[in-house]
């Protein structure tokens, strides 16, 4: 059996014969209340499959990182920098992604004029035990001065399945950096696909 079965059963009016009224069991009324009931149904057909179709779910977010380290990042509206003389900095930030389905890529974007070693990470960490695993690293490249990194990865295999045993954040650790140099961070991405 399909999802929808019709109910509606249009009788063919007679010319001369019939005469068309609003009332009645014949009527206008009747016959269009009959076609709403389809349509409702046809509606709660389409909406049965449609919820079982995976979607893809975009969370776009800006640095709101927290000091993980000797030196954290200092924000502004929209962004997180290295502190300026400052050599390193380390942070990080929850992320609420949902309880099933497929982590399909994670990007970053960021500048980095100097020689540091700026590492951008997805983790997930099992809430029983605390183990951690990194779903995605990007190491990003140096960058000239105005110059945007714009980089995203497949999630690691073996990690791409969300799980809701698991937890995930965003780790940004800054090494070896000089205090004159300009590192940025501007956003992170996260494209998933849900069950």
């Amino acid at each position: 059996m399909g999802l929808f079965t019709r109910t509606f059963s249009h009788k063919k009016w007679v010319d001369a014969v019939d005469r068309v009224t609003a009332g009645g069991d014949n009527g206008f009324n009747v016959r269009f209340q009959a076609l709403e009931v389809d349509l409702d149904n046809i509606s709660a057909a389409f909406n049965t499959v449609a919820s079982g179709l995976p979607r893809q779910v975009t969370l776009n977010l800006v640095p709101n990182l927290t000091q993980a380290g000797t030196n954290g990042w200092t924000h502004a509206l929209g962004t997180a920098s290295k502190g300026a003389t400052k050599g390193d900095a380390a942070g990080i930030q929850p992320v609420a992604l949902p309880g099933t389905g497929t982590i399909k890529s994670f990007r970053a974007l960021a500048a980095n004029t100097g020689n540091g070693t700026l590492r951008l990470e997805l983790w997930r960490q099992e809430m029983t035990t605390s183990y951690q695993s990194t779903v995605a690293k990007i190491v990003a490249q140096k960058t000239t001065p105005g110059q945007t990194l714009d980089q995203t990865l497949p999630p690691n295999a073996g990690t791409e399945g969300l799980d809701p045993k698991y937890t995930y954040f965003i780790s940004a650790r800054l090494d070896s950096g000089d205090q004159n140099d300009t590192v940025a961070i501007y956003g992170f991405q996260i494209v998933c696909v849900t069950n």
